[in-house]
């Protein structure tokens, strides 16, 4: 059986008529989006090289906030969204601001849990740029909640992890906390 065949097939599960005229199209336009939502089975993330050294002993904390991130649910298939915080303490190396969207990007293009997807992200970065300190926090909507089973359309649900924190100082450990909190 072809994609666009298991899409009609669908289309016709959920009781309409995949033959009328504004879903004639639809099965081609759904292939592509999947092709372009799960891309991260198809492709490998790029070698990050946009590492630079790291020999600026007045500076505690790099950090990137806000970041708009949406992957799909392993559980439902239904998309979840929201933002990313990330925190670092550096050691010697930094990363390029734009390989930390370039990261996100990557490990959300897959079917996914909020966790995982968390977790997958810190452990690349200490990978690369082996910061003393990381701290993430991914705050999401997830579709399943608003539009299927309890409809909580205010529920946001978060994850925060932090590696290395034992090793930087209470005041320093502090700074790392505000920057990931909401405004």
């Amino acid at each position: 059986m072809t994609n666009k065949v298991i899409i009609k097939k669908i289309i016709e599960y959920v009781g309409d008529d995949s033959n009328r005229n504004g879903l004639r199209s639809t099965p081609i336009r759904v292939i592509r989006s999947l092709r372009e939502m799960y891309c991260g089975y198809k492709t490998q993330l790029p070698k990050v090289n946009k590492s630079f050294s790291y020999i600026n002993s007045n500076i505690d904390l790099v950090y990137i906030k806000n970041v708009f991130i949406s992957s799909n649910c392993e559980h439902h298939m239904l998309p979840f969204f929201g933002q990313v915080n990330i925190v670092y303490c550096p050691s010697t190396m930094v990363l390029g601001l734009s390989k930390f969207i370039n990261i996100l990007n990557f490990y959300s293009t897959r079917l996914q849990t909020q966790e995982r997807l968390a977790q997958q992200v810190v452990t690349y970065i200490k990978n690369i740029i082996r910061p003393k300190a990381i701290m993430l926090k991914l705050s999401c909507k997830h579709v399943c909640m608003l539009a299927r089973g309890v409809k909580s359309i205010c529920s946001t649900s978060g994850i925060i992890i932090n590696e290395g924190l034992s090793v930087i100082s209470p005041i320093l450990m502090n700074k790392m906390l505000t920057v990931v909190k909401d405004e």
